[in-house]
């Protein structure tokens, strides 16, 4: 059965209201094309403008003061300027030597992946802050670790005789807070007391001018 016959004079319209309806998409794909240019070069003509609480101020910085240098600038060249470790110093220089603490459990198979060096929630520790700080000559904290005790004093002075920088000095005490009971001993039924809980203590100095391949300094 054949269908219904097309008459040219409709084929010939339906291509032209295709063609009209292409053309008119291209245009205003074209215009669009165009704003966008336009308006993307407004932008990157525009100064870039930085919200009030990040722009730089313009006044000299507090190092540059007069102030901060001299008697002040050689008072303050060694402190407790490691922020994020439990213990460290260094001195106020781009290049310095590195002064820090670790320690760890002997006892524990995965000892070396549970050293406490960088302070992290994760170490569980109960208690962990200074305990007095004058910011500049002196500091006392407290490191509370599961049973352990770590306290560390850090003391600067100056004299005629020290070197630059003054001259400091830190101390670090320990204590088990496990039991009171001697090793070995037996309470009133006979049950031996577990042992006394054991830490490795570190401490280190470094010197961050140093490379890895570099050769040994000579003195």
């Amino acid at each position: 059965m054949a269908g219904p016959e097309v008459q040219p004079g409709a084929a010939r319209r339906t291509r032209q209201r295709q063609k009209q309806k292409g053309a008119s998409w291209l245009v205003i794909s074209s215009t669009l094309a165009v704003l966008l240019a336009i308006r993307l070069g407004i932008y990157l003509r525009q100064p870039v403008q930085l919200p009030p609480e990040i722009t730089p101020l313009a006044a000299p910085k507090l190092a540059e003061l007069e102030q901060f240098k001299g008697d002040y600038e050689e008072r303050m060249l060694w402190g407790t300027y490691r922020s994020g470790l439990y213990f460290g110093m260094r001195m106020r220089l781009p290049k310095s030597l590195l002064i820090g603490l670790m320690w760890f459990d002997p006892d524990r198979p995965d000892s070396y992946a549970n050293i406490r060096h960088n302070a992290q929630e994760r170490d569980g520790l109960a208690k962990y802050g200074w305990l007095r700080h004058d910011g500049a000559s002196f500091g006392r904290q407290g490191l509370h670790d599961k049973g352990i005790r770590i306290s560390t004093t850090m003391v600067k002075a100056h004299h005629s005789g020290s070197g630059k920088g003054g001259d400091w000095a830190v101390r670090l005490t320990g204590t088990n807070l496990d039991s009171t009971a001697e090793a070995g001993a037996q309470d009133s039924d006979g049950v031996e007391p577990p042992a006394k809980r054991r830490i490795s203590l570190l401490f280190y100095i470094a010197d961050e001018e140093a490379s890895l391949h570099a050769p040994l300094r000579q003195s």
